[in-house]
């Protein structure tokens, strides 16, 4: 599947999301407004932005939370959300030589994790915030409302875009690519990319573009 297909259908699953819910919320019957005492407590589901979550997993795997893939370095990618072992790391989980798991209450290896989706989702909010404090750290985020001119169109930098691309090439990866950009009086040309980072740099301009309108705020951990 080519880039532009996967671009195609994420769109075509946004607008069936969007849809259904709206017809939800014209079938739904109205309730009377809870008080504070008996609002149930929020929820990673809730509380996470779930248009960018959902947008994730579907260009990640999608939206399969059993999915493994092994990456050309040999590293064993899994869940909806793709987590590479050096997420994991980052994250407290480690993985022994044996395949055990330690880190996450419950899940003993691989299989385990696979079937828990709210262990997925729970973590995927936790890297999401730690990638946030990291951004913020390096110095990237001072340029969220900043436009250059992309490879394909304008590209406007929003929170969710840079969520997106330091989930998909890290934080400092990021901070590299707008230091580039930035030497280039903001204009984004791939044949000026380093040519050990082109890949990565394309990478990072693409979710930059696909997340600039994806509603997104920074979920707490």
């Amino acid at each position: 599947m080519t880039l532009a297909e996967a671009e195609r259908g994420a769109d075509r699953l946004m607008a069936r999301q969007a849809q259904q819910a709206q017809a939800r919320g014209r079938n739904r019957p109205r309730q009377l407004a809870q008080s504070p005492q008996q609002q149930p407590p929020k929820t990673p589901q809730m509380m996470f932005p779930n248009p960018f979550a959902d947008r994730i997993g579907f260009l990640e795997s999608r939206d399969k939370y059993g999915e493994v893939i092994t990456a050309p370095n040999g590293d064993r990618v899994v869940g909806r959300y793709q987590f590479t072992p050096i997420a994991l790391k980052q994250l407290g989980i480690t993985v022994d030589k044996n395949g055990n798991w330690k880190g996450l209450p419950g899940i003993r290896n691989e299989g385990d994790f696979r079937k828990n989706t709210a262990v997925q989702d729970m973590l995927f909010r936790k890297f999401i915030a730690e990638n946030h404090r990291q951004l913020t750290v390096k110095g990237v985020r001072k340029h969220v409302g900043r436009t250059f001119r992309g490879i394909r169109r304008p590209i406007t930098i929003t929170e969710g875009g840079l969520a997106a691309a330091a989930h998909r090439m890290g934080p400092e990866r990021v901070k590299q690519y707008l230091k580039h950009l930035q030497s280039q009086g903001w204009v984004s040309n791939a044949s000026k990319f380093p040519s050990h980072l082109k890949s990565k740099f394309l990478a990072i301009e693409t979710r930059l573009r696909e997340f600039e309108k994806i509603p997104f705020n920074v979920p707490q951990p």
